[in-house]
């Protein structure tokens, strides 16, 4: 099975927001510089997921200082300075303990090799760059500000936006004060 376009599906997504949610469409930041993407790249020692600089070349997350206008369940798309500035802040923390194996991941409460996408008030949607025996690089969850870790809600990005997509067309979504909430990806 071949995994989702980044690309293509967060256009699709974004076409959503635009019909649903259009206050918070209207947030999204211009595409990454070439300059801003070597910039993460130089950052993450040369790990960052493709998928992730696919996503940022379309757009460089969302300009949302209220922070009411999330992507999707109140999840605002880090810009490339967000996702460096979380990253460091969390990189500093001691990495949390091992997590039992067989297990979706290696850690518990945080690890440097999990990339944030998208935040809000301390909880994230993660990209896991080193999962556990049952996981899958590249592996999209959710991380609360509690780190009480469930399944990740997807094997990719591409398959996270291609979910959402298709959750929207299902009708399986609530728009509230302009803010996007599928329950089931959260």
């Amino acid at each position: 099975m071949s995994t989702p376009d980044v690309s293509t599906e967060f256009r699709r997504l974004r076409a959503h927001l635009e019909r649903l949610a259009p206050e918070s469409a209207a947030t999204f930041n211009p595409p990454a510089t070439a300059e801003e993407l070597e910039h993460l790249d130089e950052v993450l020692d040369g790990r960052t997921p493709s998928e992730l600089l696919e996503l940022l070349a379309v757009a460089n997350g969302q300009n949302d200082p209220s922070g009411v206008h999330g992507m999707i369940n109140h999840l605002s798309f880090c810009s490339i300075d967000e996702l460096v500035r979380f990253h460091r802040e969390l990189s500093d923390r001691e990495a949390g303990a091992p997590e039992p194996q067989p297990s979706w991941y290696r850690w518990s409460g945080w690890s440097r090799d999990w990339i944030p996408v998208m935040s809000v008030d301390g909880d994230a949607l993660l990209i896991d760059l080193d999962p556990g025996e049952k996981g899958t690089v590249g592996q999209v969850f959710v991380r609360p500000e509690d780190p009480e870790l469930d399944e990740p809600l997807a094997t990719s990005l591409g398959g996270y936006l291609a979910r959402a997509n298709e959750l929207i067309e299902a009708g399986e979504f609530e728009v509230d004060d302009d803010v996007l909430t599928i329950v089931e990806l959260y």
